[in-house]
């Protein structure tokens, strides 16, 4: 849906791209450095939008191919990077589609994560 001031269209995040690992990698080493970050609130409805779209995401089928077996899945890769980006803007709203009870895995994977000393994209895309 293009935006009726910019013309331009909205940001969506295709099921067939490693692009949610990277995100979630980026923001796990964000919340590492600074585990009081937060969103500037100039752009807190923009990191909302992208949790809602990773949301939306999660949902959809992968048809990527990816070199060996997952660390984690496209949903889980998605589903965690959009409870980091809802941490950061302190926003207490739930992800569209998500059961209530769903992002309890999803925070204790996050947690385990930001335990370890780091990682890439590749690290969390690919079994080790």
């Amino acid at each position: 849906m293009p935006d009726e001031k910019s013309g331009v269209d909205r940001l969506r995040i295709s099921p067939g791209t490693r692009m949610p690992y990277e995100g979630f990698s980026h923001l796990l080493e964000a919340v590492r450095l600074n585990p009081a970050i937060t969103a500037p609130d100039s752009l807190r409805e923009v990191f909302d939008a992208v949790a809602d779209d990773l949301a939306y995401v999660s949902r959809r089928e992968l048809r990527g191919s990816f070199d060996g077996p997952l660390r984690y899945s496209h949903r889980t890769a998605c589903l965690a990077a959009a409870l980091l980006l809802r941490r950061m803007t302190g926003t207490d709203r739930a992800l569209p589609g998500v059961l209530l009870s769903t992002p309890n895995v999803y925070t204790q994977i996050i947690e385990k994560e930001l335990s370890q000393s780091g990682g890439d994209a590749l690290f969390y895309s690919v079994l080790r």
